[in-house]
């Protein structure tokens, strides 16, 4: 079972109109899904433990990621009918989702119920107290 299944779109899209986009080909829509989790993986690594977001399953995961997840999704799936013809709806949720996974990523919006990443790049003895910029002034005067 994928971080997202079908029954997921149900708020989204009508599961008629979905089998229609999938044209019962299973196979499209775990693509679809793995390209949006890998999209959505993309911009949230550097922040946020992948590995913790993508393992949760049903009401335990991320309620923000799975709507971005729906929205890359299907607008994946509609461009198989025709890239030119996706509803302008479907587009302005998917535009929305690619602003607010870059919002993510730059750290000006932080979902909830992310587990944050644990920065070990800093050496903890090696603080801003520790670190002197500047020097002494050197005076040539010798001409």
């Amino acid at each position: 079972m994928g971080f997202i299944t079908e029954s997921d779109f149900d708020d989204v899209i009508k599961a008629n109109i979905l089998d229609d986009v999938i044209d019962g080909s299973s196979d499209a829509f775990d693509q679809a899904v793995e390209y949006a989790q890998g999209i959505t993986a993309g911009y949230i690594s550097a922040r946020f433990d992948v590995t913790d977001t993508f393992g949760k399953t049903g009401s335990d995961r991320s309620t923000v990621v799975v709507n971005i997840m729906k929205d890359l999704t299907l607008h994946r799936l509609l461009q198989r009918i025709d890239p030119r013809a996706v509803p302008e709806t479907y587009s302005k949720a998917y535009d929305s989702s690619m602003k607010l996974l870059k919002d993510i990523q730059k750290g000006n919006f932080c979902p909830q119920d992310l587990k944050a990443l644990q920065d070990t790049s800093v050496d903890p003895a090696m603080d801003e107290a520790n670190i002197r910029m500047g020097g002494i002034r050197i005076s040539n005067k010798r001409y």
